[in-house]
């Protein structure tokens, strides 16, 4: 039921968005494909026991982004895997400061000899052409940051969590691998490149997941 109620609220919106294709491909030089994000909540948007964006495009498969999962009507991030974000404007023209928190599994995980972690994000610079930047911590699920955008206070990127623990299994050591990719976008519509690069379409689409 679930399923058929998704298909049709994408079927929906897909019509919108093809209304407004022209407009996008004339605001764009290249042929970059242009993604609407929306949440949708399962089995009620006043009762769900989950909430998952979608990118969605009338040219290409539909992914899935950010999840956050319900316990009792409480969000549960150690189930969820979505993101925090705060941008301020700094006294630098054109640039502004940017504060990201991971929620995850790995919220509580205490990075020691056992426990390793590398969370990173990389991101789009403007300064009248693009560049990528890029910030990173080995100790913590939050990041900060400053970024340049001289058309708006617009962040486009992808976070990379990548958790190392050693663990003991039939009296062996072996290395537990804990990967995480979620795309970083403070518009609804976007082109974001990491989509492409990160293999998002390949591993994050629709029909990777179970919807209820």
């Amino acid at each position: 039921m679930y399923k058929l109620i998704f298909m049709l609220l994408v079927f929906f919106f897909l019509g919108c968005a093809n209304d407004k294709k022209k407009k996008f491909e004339a605001k764009t030089s290249n042929k970059d494909t242009i993604y609407e994000k929306l949440w949708l909540c399962y089995p009620t948007i006043e009762n769900p026991d989950e909430c998952i964006e979608y990118y969605i495009s009338p040219l290409t498969d539909t992914i899935y982004n950010q999840i956050k999962v319900f316990t009792n009507g409480t969000l549960d991030t150690l189930k969820s895997k979505f993101y925090e974000i705060n941008i301020f404007k700094t006294e630098k023209s054109n640039v502004y400061r940017a504060n990201i928190t991971l929620h995850s599994r790995f919220d509580t995980l205490k990075v020691n000899k056992q426990n390793k972690r590398t969370f990173q994000i990389l991101y789009l610079d403007f300064d009248g052409k693009y560049s990528i930047g890029s910030k990173e911590s080995t100790s913590a699920n939050n990041l900060e940051f400053e970024f340049t955008n001289t058309k708006d206070n617009h962040l486009t990127g992808v976070l990379i969590d990548d958790v190392f623990r050693d663990t003991i299994i039939q009296n062996e050591v072996m290395l537990n691998y804990g990967k995480t990719r979620i795309l970083v976008d403070t518009r609804n519509s976007t082109d974001n490149l990491f989509i492409s690069s990160h293999r998002f379409l390949k591993e994050k689409s629709k029909n990777s997941i179970n919807i209820k």
